[in-house]
């Protein structure tokens, strides 16, 4: 039956070398054409290629693009200490009641990284060793305990739930990896997983790409995939309906304030329904999470080669750093729009391996010959209502260290679906550039610059816990379980002279 349906819909090829797979195989085939969405990827590609939709027409009028207007900025630098103090402790009583869940993102793959598992078990050769899983889970368990001022990790403070939005091709093996590690130390009633759907990558004619006679190359439809995640996961349901507020986080970005209790309490006092963290833009850099303005009257997240014809707006616009705070009833709602929201999918071109049948070898493109299609969370932001919308200003260093790209990466080349560019080509030129048209980035989304920013920051609390650190470039870091921001550190830093030791931690924190 599912051959014959794949047949009707003009994907007949993945079946073509079945009967000459062994038993397991055939199975392992079978089961990732169910995961298929065949009336969708068809429409998709109906939609985005056939019929041009956003590859050739902008969707919107130039003259609706407007800067963010500084009402709706707050910089944290810029807090009075009063409403610091009330935000941060309005923070932990709504931690202490469990009211406050996370979701961290992690349904996307370590391809650019040249990992093939999930990103967040990629460990960033850290002295203490450590995954960005672990390190995520550990700042989420160090906020508790600051919350309920305990020293120690016990069962009384983790009344708040940890929720990894997965694929089905990693499901599995990312709850083995917990496991494997004693959930880190951390309850394991207190973690959830759920899944997203994945969508196969087609090449330029519209058919399923197969990396081998029996495999499907499938991948996540992205972030914004997460409302028909929590839609069809009733534990996860049930969780959201049950609190007050969730933080959403990339799996990416090993130094984001997990449980942020400043970010939950000024959400709280400034009643906002959704509360996001945006930096200023490095020149020279490419802003990878995209920059916001106001579209249409509402805010919005558009890509920087979007605004190549508004240049004033895109200079001074923030850059999105991919941390969102949401009133809980907000999301559910937003979730209960899932339909709608499932519409806005974007277009991406890519190079894949593929298999050819005709040969029977896999082939390795030089150039581009896939799409992918992808739903993004920011999506979302139109849905709010302006009032109730919120950025909070801060530091690049302190919480915004994305790992995407591979530290040895060379020259890769993307083509843009976006007008702007009309076919041209995005080229990573060097393993510190990258090239879009005739404007170069650099970039420092790499395992070493994510590592990099661990240490800076770790010195600059020691520093500031009166260590005596015998260079600003130290590698020497600081255990998420030890200190969340900075604190803690005197008793143990003041006048010392560091490194070494390299991995400053104290031996009970220890699991």
């Amino acid at each position: 039956m599912i051959r014959q349906f794949y047949e009707e819909n003009k994907q007949g090829h993945v079946f073509s070398f079945f009967n000459k797979l062994e038993f397991g195989d055939q199975q392992t085939l079978t089961r990732d054409a169910y995961l298929v969405d065949l009336p969708l990827i068809n429409s998709l590609y109906d939609e985005f290629v056939v019929g041009k939709g956003q590859t050739v027409t902008l969707k919107y009028d130039k003259k609706s693009i407007m800067p963010v207007n500084d009402t709706a900025i707050q910089s944290k630098e810029m807090i009075t200490e009063e409403e610091r103090e009330n935000s941060i402790e309005m923070g932990y009583e709504l931690i202490r009641d469990g009211q406050v869940a996370v979701i961290v993102l992690a349904g996307g793959t370590g391809a650019r990284l040249g990992f093939d598992r999930s990103k967040g078990e990629y460990s960033l050769n850290l002295p203490s060793m450590k995954s960005i899983f672990q390190i995520l889970l550990e700042k989420f368990l160090k906020a508790q305990m600051l919350a309920h001022n305990s020293k120690n990790l016990t069962d009384e403070c983790q009344n708040c739930k940890f929720m990894v939005m997965t694929n089905p091709l990693n499901h599995i093996e990312i709850q083995k990896f917990f496991e494997f590690n004693n959930y880190f130390g951390a309850s394991k009633e207190s973690i959830v997983f759920f899944e997203q759907q994945v969508l196969p990558i087609v090449n330029f004619d519209g058919k399923i790409i197969m990396e081998e006679p029996n495999k499907i190359v499938l991948a996540p439809n992205g972030s914004g995939a997460i409302f028909d995640a929590i839609n069809n996961n009733i534990r996860v349901k049930e969780i959201i309906d049950s609190i007050s507020y969730v933080q959403i986080i990339h799996v990416d970005n090993p130094i984001s304030k997990v449980l942020d209790p400043l970010m939950i309490g000024f959400s709280q006092l400034r009643g906002n329904y959704v509360t996001v963290k945006a930096c200023t833009q490095r020149k020279g850099y490419f802003p990878q999470g995209g920059l916001f303005v106001i579209k249409d009257q509402r805010f919005a997240i558009m890509d920087n080669q979007d605004l190549l014809d508004l240049n004033t707006i895109r200079q001074e616009a923030l850059e999105n750093m991919n941390i969102f705070m949401l009133k809980a009833d907000k999301l559910s709602e937003l979730c209960s729009n899932a339909e709608n929201l499932s519409y806005l999918y974007y277009q991406d071109f890519h190079r894949h391996n593929y298999w050819d049948f005709k040969t029977m070898k896999l082939v390795k493109p030089l150039q581009n010959n896939a799409y992918k299609f992808e739903l993004r969370l920011t999506d979302m932001l139109p849905f709010v209502e302006p009032d109730k919308f919120g950025i909070l200003l801060v530091n690049r260093e302190d919480e915004y260290a994305p790992v995407i790209y591979a530290d040895n990466l060379r020259t890769k080349t993307y083509q843009t679906s976006n007008t702007s560019f009309n076919n041209s080509t995005v080229s990573e030129m060097d393993s510190n550039k990258l090239t879009i048209g005739m404007n170069s980035y650099n970039y420092s989304e790499t395992p070493q610059g994510a590592k990099d920013l661990i240490f800076q920051q770790s010195v600059r609390w020691l520093k500031n816990a009166g260590a005596q650190i015998t260079s600003d470039y130290a590698h020497v870091e600081v255990d998420t379980l030890l200190s969340y921001d900075g604190e803690g550190l005197i008793e143990m830093a003041e006048g010392k002279k560091m490194p070494p030791p390299n991995f400053i931690k104290k031996p009970y924190f220890r699991f």
